[in-house]
């Protein structure tokens, strides 16, 4: 007796077993769009210094997308055994989008890298707001471009520390010389009057005056003070019974020496 084993993907017509390719995740009409929007973007991108806006926020998605239904075809095309022109021509379309794809995200993790280093640079160098780079709005980039840019964000932070380069931009000022500005209790920042983030950034902290008074320090002045409240004896007295005293003592002596003379 003859046992048939179906693996996934296949399917039994008469006495034969064909295997079913899976299926596509574009449609042609997707696939041609993909590939226009990624030649587009990478001809637009050539010579900017900063990332340029995406097509579309799942663009590099759709492009992976792309790059697997392109290998299914060359696949399914070598499992038939077809080796003719329509493969070479698939195989030349799948080469040069994976090489336009690769240059494209080099170009951007360039561009994304510089926007990085320029606007953490340029925050502390003590130069004007209206010269900072516009922020990236990340509603028109990829959300895995955002991760990297935060990522590159936290490793310019850490290279900053090390060198200590705030110290090295503002010298002794950066060193806690200058205090920092306090405002009174119940100040707002401006962004709680608008509804719209311009800079893309959250506002700086605030630091307030305190609402306690500050106790005042006893001070080295204060001992006057407590010498001339404490109770001294009085010296009069003293002086008094002082020369009381030697007058006794003076009478003692002359009563006892015209005694002597006497005898």
């Amino acid at each position: 007796m003859c046992e048939t084993i179906l693996v996934k993907g296949s399917r039994i017509v008469g006495d034969r077993v064909t295997i079913m390719s899976p299926p596509r995740e574009l449609d042609s009409a997707q696939a041609h769009e993909v590939e226009e929007q990624l030649f587009t973007t990478n001809r637009q991108q050539s010579g900017r210094n900063v990332p340029i806006s995406l097509p579309r926020t799942d663009f590099w998605e759709n492009v992976k997308k792309l790059l697997s239904d392109i290998d299914l075809d060359i696949q399914d095309m070598l499992r038939v055994g077809a080796t003719g022109i329509r493969l070479q021509n698939l195989q030349k379309r799948q080469a040069n989008i994976r090489r336009i794809a690769s240059d494209l995200a080099r170009k951007r993790m360039v561009a994304m890298m510089q926007h990085a280093a320029s606007q953490s640079m340029r925050a502390t160098a003590n130069t004007a707001k209206n010269q900072e780079l516009p922020s990236l709005d990340w509603h028109r980039h990829d959300p895995e471009e955002k991760a990297f840019y935060h990522a590159l964000q936290i490793q310019i932070d850490r290279f900053k520390m090390g060198v200590d380069w705030n110290g090295m931009q503002n010298g002794i000022a950066g060193e806690g010389g200058i205090s920092q500005i306090r405002h009174a209790p119940g100040t707002m920042q401006l962004d709680s009057f608008s509804n719209k983030n311009l800079t893309g950034n959250p506002p700086p902290a605030l630091a307030f005056e305190d609402d306690k008074p500050e106790k005042m320090e006893v001070t080295d002045a204060d001992e006057e003070e407590r010498f001339s409240d404490a109770e001294w004896p009085d010296l009069d007295e003293h002086i008094h019974a002082d020369l009381d005293d030697k007058k006794r003592i003076q009478e003692t002596s002359s009563s006892a020496l015209k005694m002597k003379m006497r005898i």
